[in-house]
């Protein structure tokens, strides 16, 4: 039979064992509970689980061989957690002044004092706000993209893509496969995992994914949670990469635009971009030295 009959099946298989891995959900949900895995936050949780999964995709795509059992992945999950270890704010109650102790006895202080003391060292809440929400309050535009077709399904389902294609071994059938494989659990039909595969695989071919691939550290789908103007600001960065001189951030976006609609558009997005940067200097002492939106239709990255 020719080769082409061959990789088909082969695909198919891959496809088939990939829908038989377990959701997000479900494996959160195996582990949770786990007295090892107290102090552990849900978005730290979230992210592991994506970890092991991606991994577990991966090996199958690349190598093939059963699926691994869900307790299996259960078990890789507690262990990245468990040897990474238990980090957390936790809220504390600053007393400091209450009373002062003296020679004489305890003396309270004043009213004034102690209100003084408390407003200098009282609690500040800060109000949960996702950094896309936060972004358009300084967004210059109301941005000239049609939203994409399939919605936010579809820029999941090519977010999902890119995040899980390995950087430097991915090849188009690679990436059409899981586009395909993964649609179904989106509630996306086949044509628009054949269209999300061609976006991320246009999208790989791009120099700045050249870049990445032989930076020196790189994250994908990175979890930021930062303090900003009374604003706890919430985010995931789509691609993130350190070279030489400093940290380049790339932001993923599924908008239909045409060519020369790009940069205007990169400009609506701009806002959220330096957010990010702002998060990742408040976290890291590295400078972030670039942002680009990558506008997946069109296959181009503009600076912003």
């Amino acid at each position: 039979m020719p080769p082409a009959d061959e990789s088909g099946r082969s695909s198919a298989a891959a496809r088939a064992m990939l829908r038989s891995l377990p959701s997000v959900d479900a494996l959160i949900a195996a582990v949770a509970g786990q007295s090892t895995l107290q102090g552990i936050s849900r978005p730290r949780l979230t992210a592991t689980v994506r970890e092991v999964l991606g991994a577990e995709r991966r090996r199958i795509l690349e190598a093939g061989g059963a699926v691994a059992a869900a307790e299996a992945l259960a078990g890789q999950v507690v262990a990245r957690l468990t040897e990474a270890g238990v980090f957390s704010l936790v809220p504390v109650i600053n007393a400091t002044g209450v009373v002062l102790h003296t020679n004489l006895g305890r003396a309270p202080l004043s009213e004034a004092a102690r209100a003084a003391l408390l407003e200098a060292g009282g609690y500040r809440p800060f109000v949960p706000i996702a950094a896309v929400r936060a972004a358009l309050r300084d967004a210059p535009s109301e941005g000239v993209a049609a939203p994409s077709e399939g919605g936010r399904s579809f820029g999941s389902l090519v977010h999902r893509v890119l995040e899980w294609t390995p950087l430097g071994e991915a090849t188009a059938d690679s990436v059409h496969a899981m586009a395909q494989a993964l649609a179904p659990s989106f509630g996306l039909d086949d044509e628009a995992g054949r269209r999300a595969g061609e976006a991320a695989w246009a999208a790989l071919g791009l120099p700045v994914m050249d870049r990445a691939r032989v930076a020196q550290r790189v994250w994908r789908e990175l979890p930021l949670f930062f303090p900003d103007q009374g604003d706890l600001i919430e985010g995931v960065i789509d691609l993130v990469f350190q070279e030489e001189d400093g940290l380049v951030i790339v932001d993923y976006k599924t908008d239909r635009i045409a060519p020369e609609q790009a940069v205007e558009q990169a400009a609506h997005h701009a806002p959220q971009l330096q957010l990010y940067g702002r998060g990742l200097a408040q976290a890291w002492d590295v400078p972030v030295k670039e942002r680009l939106v990558l506008f997946t239709s069109i296959g181009q990255a503009i600076r912003v």
